[in-house]
């Protein structure tokens, strides 16, 4: 079921809040509370980074190459690496069509 414009603003409104206060009783700091910090392993970065931006689009052995260099440098850190993440959340309203 497609979630509609004004229940995707109805569920937004009400989950907002509380996973930001969640964040904060953990981080005790609002700012650190909107963003998310997320240790990745070697493999753990390998999984989704085919998902990422325009690596879905490289051919098979291209991709397979980026990987491998990749997997290279996060051993040469030492097999994992801290990745920040800030989440953003935007919305849109469509106008109404001219008649």
């Amino acid at each position: 079921m497609a979630i509609g414009r004004r229940s995707f603003e109805e569920f937004y409104a009400g989950t907002v809040d509380r996973l930001l206060g969640q964040l904060f009783l953990v981080t005790t700091d609002l700012h650190e509370a909107e963003e998310v910090v997320q240790e990745d392993t070697r493999d753990e970065w390998l999984d989704q980074l085919p998902t990422q931006s325009d690596h879905s689009q490289l051919p098979p052995a291209k991709l397979q190459e980026v990987l491998e260099g990749i997997g290279a440098a996060v051993d040469a850190l030492g097999g994992s690496f801290t990745m920040r993440y800030t989440t953003l959340v935007v919305t849109a309203a469509r106008a109404s069509a001219a008649t």
